[in-house]
């Protein structure tokens, strides 16, 4: 493990000052005056300017992040809710639809047996 170790510490060394030059370019790019990186000498990778460069840098999208994975919860909540609440409205039209065949079935089985018994039936436009 020890053959490893050497070529992934030189991938970290190489990523981590790739990652230093980028951020020293978008730095010269924004022009800001607060933070300025020497341009001749080289970078100290433990010093508690990069420390805090990256901590800026990386705090604007965490908080961003958070803020997204917040609304996106309160979302989730909300339509949850909504699911529930459609269930239960669902049920009770289904028991009230069941409710209204018997019911119907019930006023048929009804109209009928009174045919049946030789009740007339009057038309509507009689009355």
């Amino acid at each position: 493990m020890s053959g490893i170790e050497p070529d992934v510490s030189t991938q970290a060394l190489t990523a981590v000052a790739d990652v230093v030059e980028d951020i020293g370019d978008m730095l010269r790019a924004d022009a800001s005056p607060a933070i300025e990186a020497p341009a001749e000498e080289p970078f100290d990778f433990g010093s508690a300017e990069l420390t805090a460069m990256i901590q800026t840098m990386s705090s604007t999208p965490a908080v961003e992040l958070d803020r997204l994975i917040d609304e996106l919860q309160e979302a989730r909540d909300y339509l949850q809710s909504e699911c529930e609440r459609i269930e239960r409205e669902t049920t009770g039209y289904v028991e009230l639809s069941q409710t209204a065949l018997e019911s119907v079935k019930i006023i048929a089985d009804t109209v009928g047996e009174w045919r049946k018994a030789g009740h007339p039936v009057r038309a509507a436009a009689a009355e």
